[in-house]
């Protein structure tokens, strides 16, 4: 993980607040993907079940292993570790193992410097990354392209990194080591900042260099705090529904005690209807039930005496008048319909003719022929005129209409009065009083049926009889004299009837009341029931409701909890990277200015840099590098080239280790896309520096001529103590060679191989650089000439190499010995003043004009020559090679005289051994005439 980010996190945990617990786990555990906490946040939050249902328990969980597992050190606190002695490396990124027993490659670092030479996937950033996790437990490039550290540096089996401090013993990883490593990655991505090109904002100005990109990136996580929406996720639902759960409670026990007021009030009523208003709710239905059988048994007793007296109760109604005139009118009814059926008999005579006029009638009325359309004679010819005689018969006919219209009303009027004499009879004939010896209940029915069949013969026989029997007048006046006695017992009758039949209402209104009540009960009892089961659903519903409404609480609480933790988290983070951006950046101006300068040194003065500034914008609360060039500020960004930007990014670097006082600095192939000149510049900061030349330097490179020349200048303007290799990638992964660069080693090296023509080549170049090297050194005056070839240059001059070689000859010409040989064997010297020297591989020139044992005699005059050229500084080091080689002597003279190694083994030590003491004494004469120059210089 990144330092910054641990230590962001580390000083603001809280264990104990789980919002804030909660948010840290999802900003760590989504840090490498895309997208906004906020969005993170979502697909849980907005449901009560995930949040509580373990999910997040188990994220507080991984959570709490996360920080069990962050670094103890403040990445902005303290010094760095110590200086790295050695590192064992195996199944690391490129680095693999041939065996299980090998221990893969081992590295014995310069405790000075260290230089390593790959090509492209050669093993340098692998090589790189595994110091860097050695030293801080974390790599920069697994965290930009957001994968984990185990999956990132895996190969083969289990990995094995072992590195050792300057004492030998395993180093400690700190996070303030990060400031140790300076790679192209990050001075690329500098220098090509706010560039459409790449990713990286203008607002990351600081932080991809100084090493809060990822803080930055997660930073940027954040969304602002009016934008946190989460409180869209507060639920209302479970609350609305516990309350209305309960609103329903309520209602449902205030139905329960309405209805039970309900039958209470019944219950009152019916005892008050009884007379029994004091009697307890208790006894209520026993003193109910024995009323109700109470009012049954009456009502039966009173059902009794109201059936005998209904035995013979019928009273007389007879009026003899109303008969009389009912007799009267059938007979003046009957006679008139009797004359109307006499006068229709006579006009229906010529019903015959009738259909056959009113043909002829439909016939006349549509035309107007002069002759009968039955006959066809002529109207003129006939007595009658057809017309005439059809008009005469339908007046006939109307009269017979007519006629029948009054029999049929007629007919009507008789039935009705028929009805009503009828049932006179009837009432008549079944009244007990009635006589029989004058009208039997048999010849009345006679008399009935008589009259009913409507036979004229009958009908007037019917009504004979009635006026035979019931206009007698001492029959009429007896019968009428028992009526009126028989009308008064039935009135008394009545009465008593009325008062039975009222006692019966009123029973039967007392029983309707009680069913009425009893029905009002038994709905109320079952209304109640059915709230009372309502009621007992609801209230165990309740119960989960209320769970429900406490969880939805808890969790709304829960929201407010992280949207107020974020508002908080939001500053704090703000105000980290402001703060720890300040806190790197104090300090640093000056001796950024200084090492940018150095590093452009060669620049022409308009692009020297007076001043270098860090503003802080409150707006954007970013930085920006202000650069003041001749009293005019510009940005950084907008006024330097890419290499410039380049060489700022590498100053401010190597300014940071310096405040951090790093034991050592890894610089990962940080020259590349730099000129030469400017990496020559480089090199004399990387040697020439008071803070630099104090810490361990490991550098890594792609480009052969910067090995070189860094390796060479290590032994002119160094120490000369430095460790050179060469890095190479093969199937079984990466293997180490040291190797010597320095002239003299490729000189021997070609010697060795005879290779005549290349050996000679170095000495040129080793020869001609030992010359300028001594002509800058001494500050001599030459004279130039100027040329148009030289255009790279602003004054189009340049010193010629065989006015630099004639002031040597004149500077050496009291110790000629060296250049003389030189002149004289090297090559001619018309050839060596050559500034560009061309060679035909199938010709013959001079170079095969020399052997090997000649070029030797070259070889050690030029060593010889540059002892004169710097003689203290040339005796330092070779003691110092000196001891060197006495030291490894040592160590093979051990291992050859122990019994324990076999006698293999010991033949190329025994080989080793002839070699060094030959080397010894190489470097034993050399200093011997280091001595003897010294000793007799003026």
């Amino acid at each position: 993980m990144d330092i910054y980010i641990a230590d962001f996190i580390r000083k603001n945990k809280d264990t104990s607040n789980a919002g804030l617990s909660l948010l840290m786990w999802a900003l760590l555990t989504n840090r490498k993907n895309g997208g906004k906490i906020n969005q993170h946040l979502s697909p849980f939050l907005k449901s009560q079940d995930k949040l509580f249902g373990g999910y997040y328990q188990r994220a507080i969980s991984k959570y709490d292993k996360i920080l069990g597992g962050l670094q103890q050190d403040n990445v902005n606190e303290g010094e760095t570790s110590g200086k790295l002695k050695s590192l064992q490396v195996a199944n690391f990124r490129g680095f693999t193992k041939v065996s299980e027993d090998d221990r893969g490659v081992f590295i014995d670092f310069n405790s000075k410097v260290n230089i390593f030479f790959a090509p492209n996937g050669g093993g340098k950033t692998s090589l790189c990354e595994a110091i860097e996790y050695a030293t801080t437990n974390t790599i920069k490039e697994a965290e930009r392209r957001k994968t984990t550290i185990r999956n990132y540096i895996k190969r083969d089996g289990g990995v094995v990194l072992e590195l050792k401090d300057a004492k030998g013993n395993a180093f400690k990883a700190a996070g303030s080591n990060v400031f140790g490593f300076i790679d192209r990655n990050r001075l690329q991505e500098f220098s090509l900042l706010g560039s459409k090109d790449t990713k990286f904002s203008e607002k990351d100005v600081l932080a991809a260099l100084v090493g809060l990109e990822e803080f930055d990136l997660f930073l940027g996580k954040f969304v602002k705090p009016e934008n946190f929406d989460i409180l869209r996720y507060v639920s209302k639902e479970h609350k609305e529904v516990y309350e209305k759960a309960l609103n329903n409670l309520k209602l449902f026990k205030d139905d329960v005690n309405k209805y039970k007021k309900e039958i209470e009030e019944s219950i009152n009523r019916m005892l008050k209807n009884m007379g029994a208003s004091k009697v307890p709710l208790r006894y209520a239905s026993q003193a109910v039930d024995l009323f109700r059988k109470r009012i049954i048994k009456e009502k039966e007793h009173l059902y009794s005496s109201r059936a005998k007296l209904n035995v013979s109760r019928r009273a007389i109604v007879f009026d003899k008048d109303v008969l009389k005139l009912n007799i009267r009118l059938l007979y003046k009814f009957t006679s008139r319909k009797e004359n109307i059926s006499v006068k229709k008999e006579r006009f229906q005579r010529d019903l015959n003719y009738y259909e056959l006029y009113r043909a002829a009638h439909s016939i006349f009325s549509c035309g107007t022929e002069d002759k009968c359309p039955l006959c066809l004679t002529s109207f003129e010819k006939s007595e009658v005129d057809p017309v005439s005689n059809v008009n005469d018969c339908l007046k006939k006919l109307n009269k017979i209409a007519y006629l029948d219209r009054r029999e049929k009303e007629l007919g009507s009027k008789i039935l009705a009065i028929v009805t009503k004499v009828i049932q006179e009879l009837r009432e008549y004939s079944i009244s007990p009083l009635v006589d029989n010896k004058y009208l039997s209940e048999t010849s009345a029915s006679e008399i009935i049926k008589l009259l009913g069949e409507g036979v004229s013969s009958d009908f007037h026989c019917g009504i004979n009889r009635i006026e035979k029997i019931l206009f007698d007048e001492n029959t009429t006046k007896a019968y009428l004299e028992k009526a009126v006695k028989h009308n008064e017992k039935i009135l008394e009758i009545e009465k008593s009837i009325a008062a039975i039949e009222s006692s019966i209402k009123r029973m039967e209104s007392k029983e309707d009341f009680l069913k009425g009540e009893f029905s009002s009960i038994k709905k109320a009892k079952q209304l109640k029931s059915e709230c009372t089961t309502r009621l007992l659903n609801e209230m165990s519903n309740v119960a989960q409701l209320k769970f429900n409404y406490f969880n939805e609480e808890k969790y709304n609480d829960f929201i407010i909890a992280i949207k107020d933790e974020y508002n908080v988290l939001y500053q704090l983070a703000l105000d980290y990277k402001v703060n720890c951006e300040a806190e790197i950046l104090s300090g640093l101006k000056a001796s950024v200015l200084e090492f940018y300068n150095k590093i452009n040194y060669h620049d022409n003065d308009y692009e020297k840099i007076d001043n270098i500034d860090f503003e802080f914008s409150q707006k954007d609360s970013t930085y920006r590098i202000l650069l003041n060039s001749g009293g005019r500020v510009s940005d950084a960004f907008i006024s330097l080239s890419e290499g410039h930007l380049k060489s700022l990014g590498l100053s401010i670097l190597l300014s940071l280790a310096k405040k951090k006082n790093t034991k050592f600095i890894v610089f990962d192939d940080v020259v590349n896309a730099i000129d030469t000149e400017h990496r020559s510049n480089i090199i004399q900061v990387f040697l020439t520096d008071d803070f630099i030349k104090k810490t361990q330097i490991i550098l890594t490179t792609h480009d052969r001529f910067f090995w070189e020349m860094f390796s060479n200048q290590c032994k002119k303007i160094g120490t000369g103590d430095f460790n050179s290799y060469v890095l190479g990638c093969e199937g079984n992964g990466i293997h180490l060679i040291k190797k010597d660069v320095s002239f003299e080693s490729k000189i021997e090296e070609s010697l060795m191989c005879y290779d005549i023509r290349q050996a000679l080549i170095y000495c040129r170049i080793w020869f001609e650089s030992l010359c300028s090297e001594y002509c800058v050194t001494q500050e001599f005056e030459l004279r130039g000439r100027f040329s148009s070839r030289q255009f790279q240059q602003p004054n189009y001059i340049k010193v010629s190499i065989e006015s630099m070689y004639g002031l040597i000859l004149d500077t050496f010409s009291l110790h000629s010995e060296n250049i003389d040989i030189i002149k004289n064997s090297l090559i001619n010297w018309s050839a060596q003043n050559q500034e560009h020297h061309a060679f035909n591989e199938n010709g013959y020139n001079i170079v095969h004009a020399k052997t090997s044992n000649e070029v030797k005699v070259i070889f050690k005059s030029i060593r010889r020559f540059e002892i004169q050229t710097c003689a203290s500084k040339k005796l330092f080091c070779l003691v110092r090679d000196i001891k060197e080689l006495y030291r490894k002597l040592g160590g093979l003279n051990v291992k050859v005289n122990s019994d324990n190694i076999p006698e293999s083994k010991k033949l190329g030590w025994r080989k080793d051994i002839s070699q060094l003491n030959s080397k010894i004494i190489e470097l034993e004469d050399l200093r011997s005439y280091c001595i003897f120059l010294l000793l007799n210089t003026n």
